[in-house]
């Protein structure tokens, strides 16, 4: 999905003069809300969900994982996981195999339609990185790799609760806890 000339054109509503680190943080938010629609899009043309093309593609890597390590090495919640696993099996793109070695144990494996699929996906999120960042030569692109890795490092800090794969981690706003702000008076 290309970006609309409207989107690319539109007028920032970052007030001159706001302080840098707001700059960027409101760069960063909507670069983020791009690439992600475009890569939304681009998976729904395949038929598949962003979640599908990570499972697609951490499979693919790790060759024969249970699932129980791909949760631990994505930071999934199993319930999640289990579902979008299932999905994929429907496709026709993954199976699960008993591992002759612990009976208990199903490995995953990419069909040969999902290896396919996969190497679609692959090429279609590769046009839309190298559509993102066209404005910049290889040596930006290098330093702008290493200054948002810094950046995820900062934000990563050590190990964090499984994800569910949704904007708010698996639970409802409503049943988040709340932080900062006042106090609500007790009963």
């Amino acid at each position: 999905m290309m970006r609309s000339a409207t989107v690319a054109r539109m007028p920032s509503p970052i007030p001159p003069g706001a302080p840098r680190h707001a700059r960027a943080a409101y760069l960063l938010f909507r670069i983020g809300r791009e690439q992600a629609a475009g890569f939304s899009a681009r998976m729904a043309a395949l038929g598949l969900r962003p979640k599908h093309f990570a499972l697609l593609n951490a499979i693919a890597l790790a060759g024969g994982v249970s699932q129980q390590e791909l949760g631990k090495r994505l930071e999934l919640d199993p319930s999640g996981l289990v579902g979008a696993i299932d999905e994929l099996e429907a496709m026709g793109l993954v199976e699960r195999r008993r591992d002759p070695a612990d009976r208990r144990r199903y490995a995953l494996t990419l069909t040969e339609e999902g290896t396919a699929t996969l190497g679609r996906a692959r090429r279609l999120v590769s046009e839309g990185a190298r559509e993102l960042l066209a404005p910049l030569d290889d040596d930006e692109v290098d330093t702008l790799v290493e200054l948002l890795g810094r950046v995820a490092e900062g934000i990563g800090g050590g190990a964090s609760e499984p994800r569910s794969g949704s904007p708010t981690g698996g639970t409802s706003a409503r049943a988040r806890p709340r932080t900062g702000g006042p106090a609500r008076p007790g009963p």
